[in-house]
């Protein structure tokens, strides 16, 4: 269950966290790219990602259905996403990203729950290499990414959209499904922000 209080980075925070010098055959190096796919991925959640096969990559974006909601979500994929995925490419595995190597049930949930104590204590690392302000975890990126949207001036709506929520408000409730090309825009708006790009539209 997700913890009670998770703080969200701020711009700062994620750009000091972009900039951090590691080796690239670090764990930790590892970690950054897998919380940084998050977050740019509409903070996707790590259990999403560990599951993700490479069936659900399709013509620029992801198509799967989220493992708590199981409601759809449809992340663009950002050339910073693409780099992160050259990287880490899950040779001879249907698997988008080698988190998991198994194919037996009986055996992956234990190994998902190995290597995410293993993503945590490296993106505790992290944090500290950042600074006290900073606290990292396999939740973060989801809340950073509402609270960037937020800050920048996306519609609430928009917001619950790109994090695929079962439930919206009452008025978001009769509201039409939000056509792909605002989500799009949502992903782009965030990293410009935190990449010091101006070029931001209203949505």
């Amino acid at each position: 269950a997700e913890p009670k209080k998770v703080k969200a980075v701020d711009r700062e925070g994620i750009q000091k966290l972009r900039d951090l010098e590691l080796s690239v055959d670090s764990f930790e190096y590892k970690a950054r790219d897998y919380f940084m796919f998050c977050l740019l991925t509409q903070g996707m959640p790590f259990i999403d990602l560990a599951y993700l096969k490479k069936e659900q990559l399709s013509e620029g974006r992801l198509i799967y259905y989220r493992h708590k909601t199981r409601c759809l979500a449809t992340p663009l994929i950002l050339t910073e996403d693409e780099e992160i995925l050259r990287r880490n490419q899950a040779d001879d595995s249907s698997y988008l990203l080698p988190i998991l190597t198994t194919g037996n049930p009986k055996q992956i949930e234990l190994q998902y729950k190995v290597f995410l104590q293993k993503y945590n204590r490296a993106l505790g690392k992290l944090a500290k290499l950042i600074g006290p302000e900073v606290k990292l975890s396999s939740y973060v990126p989801r809340h950073t990414w509402a609270s960037i949207a937020h800050e920048i001036g996306i519609s609430d709506n928009v917001i619950s959209q790109a994090l695929a929520h079962k439930n919206t408000s009452t008025t978001q409730a009769y509201m039409k499904r939000i056509c792909d090309n605002r989500l799009d825009q949502a992903s782009n708006d965030v990293w410009n922000y935190i990449s010091f790009s101006s070029n931001i539209k209203q949505i």
